[in-house]
């Protein structure tokens, strides 16, 4: 049976790319959901109080 691994730093990971990606149209691209919902998911809120 695999773990399960939860990745807490993606702000910290992505920091090299953080100024050359446009996040609100990769948000809409991939996601299709706002740049505001992407950012929370990297911060780790998940938008239900957690």
């Amino acid at each position: 049976m695999e773990t399960q691994v939860i990745i807490t730093d993606m702000k910290k990971r992505l920091n090299d790319v953080l100024l050359e990606v446009s996040w609100r149209e990769y948000a809409n691209n991939y996601f299709h959901r706002s740049s505001s919902w992407f950012y929370h998911n990297m911060d780790g809120i998940d938008g239900n109080g957690g």
